[in-house]
């Protein structure tokens, strides 16, 4: 049975958009209008004032062209291709629909909030549980669920399809017995690598943000999804499982989609103005963590980032959270220090910038876990560098911000020649060779809270010092921006 329609959305970026009436009922629900109010680039809106482009219509654009490219594989003409029924489309169509309802205020602002508190929940797994919960409060979904033939074992394949499967630290999925996902088998792993790709990155959640953020940015978009989409063919591996392989004749097209990415990152999304607005976000969270939610008639006091576990609190969790925390009695400590934080970015007066650097692919140190022994060695050098610095009390005033570069696994990108259409591992090599090196590097930035100018000046040079001990590469950022201080617009 054919999917029912709904109307037609216009969307600016796709143009004339057409998806199911499921889809148009999860449209519908507060879960799903939740996503207006959370900015796509999150704090990169101070930075970008056009960039007020949200969620909401990132996975409207997500799940059309999620339906375009599952339904162009569901017409491949092989005849082994295993064959897709309506349920499968729609499921691919709905996983790219509700990927993206777990992001929390200032999208991935707030995932760095919650590590930087302990709280190791993913924003897809928080998607699923608010999917849950769209479910359970629309009839109309439900009704349509039923219409559409939408069993359980459906249900759990949409779930796998956002949040992906539980792999133990360096397990590959291709090598995993018994295979790892419940909602579909070894013959439609392809389908898995629709929305949220687990095996190489590419996806259709990366071919709509990058074109949309593009857009909403300023930024020249060098890749095109549509020449890729063309293309792609579902074929066989030695083990049985289906996947998506691309012609090589378009691998250049289709490594532009990790440059565009990496000079997004570089340019947009970890833009060091950006991120200083991010570290004054989460030092604010922080302060409100364990007293913004105190206890009441209704329950006892409970943590802000347990919110995320909570579907009826994490309604209320959007970009609004700056007003409301603005709006509380400043009758308690963390209260006071939390808006004066935020005062602090609406006035401009940001953390400034102290310095950053690239680490190359393979290097020892390990930021992601030491950011607390880099801190510490640039405060031990400022200390040997000037007698009246006081490195205890610059320990809180210090902040380290680290992302990683953009890479793939080579061996899991499966190419193919219209001479014989034999899925084959792409090389390591050939995939180097088309990357732009600089965008695999990892970054790291630091900042300091002081208006203090000489602290400043200790902090860069002993920065300096470092990069030379270390041997590490002073990003351009570092090298542009003639170490002044960074206010928002």
């Amino acid at each position: 049975m054919a999917n029912q329609d709904g109307p037609v959305i216009f969307d600016s970026v796709h143009g004339p958009v057409t998806l199911s009436l499921l889809s148009h009922a999860i449209i519908a629900t507060e879960q799903f209008q939740r996503l207006k109010n959370l900015k796509q680039v999150g704090a990169g809106y101070w930075v970008f004032p056009a960039a007020s482009n949200n969620r909401y219509e990132h996975c409207i654009g997500t799940a059309h062209v999620a339906r375009k490219l599952v339904r162009q594989l569901a017409q491949q003409t092989c005849p082994e291709v295993p064959k897709l029924s309506s349920q499968d489309l729609l499921c691919i169509e709905l996983a790219g629909l509700c990927h993206d309802l777990g992001h929390g205020p200032f999208s991935h602002t707030f995932e760095r909030f919650l590590d930087e508190v302990g709280c190791e929940v993913r924003h897809e797994e928080t998607s699923v549980l608010m999917l849950k919960a769209a479910v359970d409060g629309s009839e109309d979904v439900r009704k349509l669920l039923q219409t559409e033939g939408i069993s359980e074992q459906d249900f759990t394949f949409i779930q796998e399809l956002i949040a992906g499967p539980t792999l133990t630290k360096g397990k590959k999925i291709r090598t995993c017995t018994p295979w790892p996902f419940v909602g579909r088998g070894r013959e439609k792993a392809f389908l898995y690598e629709i929305v949220a790709n687990p095996w190489n990155g590419i996806d259709v959640d990366k071919w709509d943000y990058l074109g949309r953020d593009c857009r909403a940015t300023g930024k020249i978009n060098r890749f095109s999804f549509q020449t890729v989409m063309g293309s792609i063919k579902a074929l066989p591996l030695d083990d049985g499982q289906w996947r998506i392989c691309f012609d090589e004749s378009g691998l250049y097209e289709l490594m532009t989609m990790f440059g565009q990415r990496g000079y997004m990152h570089h340019t947009v999304y970890n833009c060091w103005k950006k991120n200083s607005i991010e570290s004054m976000l989460i030092e604010a969270w922080v302060a409100m963590d364990k007293v913004f939610y105190p206890a009441s008639e209704s329950g006892p006091a409970t943590r802000l980032c347990e919110a995320v576990k909570d579907p009826d609190k994490f309604l209320n969790l959007t970009d609004g959270i700056l007003d409301t925390l603005m709006k509380l009695p400043c009758d308690n400590p963390n209260v006071r220090k939390c808006q004066e934080i935020l005062g602090n970015i609406r006035a401009g007066n940001l953390y400034a910038f102290v310095g950053s650097f690239w680490l190359k692919p393979g290097t020892k140190i390990n930021l992601h876990k030491d950011t607390d022994g880099l801190k510490k060695r640039v405060l031990e050098l400022a200390t040997e560098g000037s007698d009246g610095f006081d490195a205890t009390s610059a320990w809180d005033w210090v902040r380290v911000h680290y992302f990683t570069g953009t890479r793939t696994e080579p061996d899991e990108v499966y190419l193919y020649s219209n001479r014989d259409l034999k899925a084959k591992p792409a090389s390591e090599d050939i995939l180097t060779a088309f990357l732009e090196p600089i965008y695999t590097y990892d970054h790291v930035q630091i900042f300091a809270r002081t208006e203090c100018q000489l602290s400043l000046e200790v902090l860069r040079k002993a920065f300096e010092t470092l990069c030379e001990e270390e041997g590490f590469q002073v990003s351009p950022q570092g090298r542009t921006c003639e170490w002044e201080e960074i206010r928002a617009p």
